[in-house]
């Protein structure tokens, strides 16, 4: 009986193999093949298991469609894997604040043991102090597409996002803080005129101890205004984004309650998007022509991006009790320590939104080799609404100095 057994197994697993195909790149998936290829393979892993069950719901009921794409190691530029290699073993960690200790720049924990139960903080510091982003990023073009999944596009405005990093720079001295900054950032918006300078000014304390500091511009009284620390858990204007989702995650892990690494896997995401803002043209689709905004629900990426395999960790963040959100699971890239998408729950554990930032690598003006994300959406299922983003930028800007991304360009901005 057992030896029937056996032989029963081995052969279903032998029909089973010779049932799934490997699929080839340039293979396109949407809702009218999911279920003919999820049981195929493509570069020998089950498309079943490539697609998260959250994209092949997509594509089921939003028709997201994506091609298949050839897998890619990122260009990582040698000053960020020197100092990554360098902090190998020397880099603590203190359990009892969930910080950092020694570091001065580069990722600071290179080699991540899937059994140490402070493994999910440690990634998210990986990509919070050891980013492959550059020193400055200026993102010009920067546009956020307002949609609605029934009528489309509803508004089109145009910002302006700068950052400034002043410790763990990898070009010249890694710190030009005198008092433990991390980042300045500024964050406005350029047009329509109702709604010109309104943004914010933030700087970040470098060991998460600190909430921000931040200024907004109020627009009714034409002035700056300091406001609350907290605000990075509020949502940025009437966007379908938290001050915390900016770049998929955007907050020290200490910020939230815990950080858990639940799996390591291979996932389908776009890290080899184009140039994908074409300035001078007045109609959405072609001015955003990698974004699908002519066709229902509007807020998809174009099916002709290509989604290549790339191994994530997968952390599942709870964040504090005053947060909007229940729960955050998102996807790093174990490579680029790049997050790529996440979901988002609600306080119910209902399903509520979902982000995915499309990469880009960029080369900056000083020549370093850069990967930053240069379009995406920001879903929320729930309101049946997307705030989609495309941009362009200008990294390690020659001459850029602190004093660029200060207050007063905030305060000007709105003049």
């Amino acid at each position: 009986m057992f030896k029937y057994a056996a032989l029963t197994c081995a052969l279903l697993a032998t029909s089973a193999s010779v049932l799934a195909a490997e699929l080839p790149a340039g293979t396109l998936v949407n809702k009218g093949n999911l279920d003919q290829v999820l049981s195929d393979t493509f570069e020998g892993k089950p498309l079943s298991q490539l697609l998260t069950d959250k994209v092949q719901w997509q594509i089921r009921n939003y028709n997201l469609g994506l091609t298949l794409a050839p897998s890619r190691p990122a260009a990582l530029d040698p000053l960020y894997l020197e100092a990554a290699a360098a902090n190998v073993g020397k880099v603590g960690f203190d359990r009892e604040t969930r910080t950092v200790q020694g570091w001065e720049k580069g990722v600071p924990y290179p080699e991540i043991d899937v059994n140490d139960p402070d493994a999910g903080d440690k990634i998210v510091w990986n990509f919070i102090y050891g980013r492959p982003m550059g020193d400055s990023q200026e993102l010009k073009n920067f546009h956020y597409i307002l949609i609605d999944a029934k009528n489309g596009v509803e508004r089109v405005q145009r910002y302006r996002l700068d950052r400034f990093y002043t410790r763990g720079r990898l070009n010249g001295p890694a710190s030009l803080s005198k008092d433990f900054m991390l980042q300045n950032t500024l964050l406005f918006a350029e047009a329509p005129q109702d709604i010109k300078g309104i943004g914010t000014y933030t700087k970040r304390y470098a060991d998460g101890f600190k909430t921000d500091d931040v200024w907004a511009y109020v627009k009714s009284v034409r002035r700056v205004r300091r406001i609350s620390g907290n605000a990075w858990m509020d949502p940025v204007g009437g966007l379908d984004v938290l001050g915390d989702d900016v770049d998929v995650w955007d907050s020290p892990p200490n910020w939230y309650k815990s950080i858990k690494l639940i799996d390591k896997r291979w996932i389908l995401a776009i890290t080899d998007t184009p140039q994908t803002v074409a300035m001078g043209e007045r109609d959405n689709a072609a001015l955003f022509p990698l974004q699908d905004v002519s066709n229902p629900p509007y807020w998809n990426p174009s099916p002709k991006l290509g989604w290549q395999p790339r191994e994530v960790w997968v952390l599942e963040g709870t964040p504090p009790d005053a947060h909007p959100y229940g729960k955050k699971v998102v996807y790093v890239d174990v490579q680029a320590n790049r997050p790529l998408m996440s979901e988002i729950y609600d306080k119910s554990g209902d399903f509520w939104r979902f982000h995915h930032m499309q990469q880009q690598e960029i080369v900056g003006e000083d020549g370093y080799k850069a990967i930053l994300p240069v379009q995406g959406q920001q879903i929320d299922f729930k309101r049946q609404h997307a705030t989609n983003f495309v941009s362009t930028y200008v990294i390690n800007r020659k001459g850029a100095k602190e004093s660029d991304f200060s207050l007063g360009k905030l305060e000007a901005a709105g003049k």
